[in-house]
């Protein structure tokens, strides 16, 4: 059987089937893309390799999604690090401040007292 053949034949089992029946209206739909395909000699992907190269594409996907989320956590948690350390270093400072101007203040009072 030619590839012409082939196309007739499937061309009249989709109108044989109807639109009423399970796999007219789809053979319907997929008949341009078959004859398209029989026609330029590209190889037949099956559902089945769809739907495998589909679940491997959401794999990948996820597993980028998943490094681009852990990234970004890390760096949060950096960025969250540094603010913590320059918090303490400001308390520290401020402590600082604070016992100085104590201390000075003690030294002024023991002035004006003496």
């Amino acid at each position: 059987m030619t590839k012409e053949q082939e196309i007739k034949t499937l061309q009249a089992t989709a109108k044989k089937l109807g639109p009423d029946s399970y796999m007219g209206p789809w053979l319907t739909r997929a008949l341009p893309f078959i004859e398209s395909a029989m026609r330029s000699d590209m190889p037949f992907h099956t559902i089945e390799q769809e739907t495998i190269t589909a679940r491997e594409t959401v794999a990948e996907g996820e597993r980028k999604a998943k490094a681009i989320i852990e990234a970004a956590e890390k760096k949060a948690e950096q960025i969250l690090d540094g603010a913590r350390r320059r918090r303490n270093d400001l308390m520290d400072q401020a402590a600082r401040t604070l016992q100085k101007a104590s201390g000075d203040l003690e030294q002024l009072s023991a002035r004006w007292a003496g």
